[in-house]
């Protein structure tokens, strides 16, 4: 499992084609909303939109946007063979840290 939080709408703009192979491949990839650092207002894409086209190739895709219903869902999808590969720029790693209970 992946769960990847996008950093700016402008470089998910720019980087969409490869994001959305790069998800595609997960067993269950899951996106979270954008982290803006910069706050910059400029137009890009949302992490609705790159769960949109992950699913035309992996139907598994959701978008999650809230940490808190993120954490919830994977403590109740995951097992004990899964893998989840947390990843981001941003504030993602709150999901870590709550899944662990750190």
């Amino acid at each position: 499992m992946v769960v990847f939080q996008p950093h700016l709408y402008s470089r998910t703009a720019e980087l969409f084609d490869d994001f959305v192979g790069a998800l595609s491949i997960a067993d269950r990839p899951i996106v979270t909303r954008v982290y803006d650092a910069r706050n910059t207002g400029k137009a890009g894409v949302t992490g609705v939109e790159l769960v949109e086209s992950v699913k035309i190739k992996n139907n598994r895709a959701a978008y999650i946007e809230s940490f808190d219903d993120t954490v919830a869902d994977l403590k109740s999808n995951v097992t004990a063979d899964d893998v989840v590969l947390i990843m981001g720029a941003g504030d993602v790693t709150k999901i870590a840290a709550d899944l662990t209970n750190l």
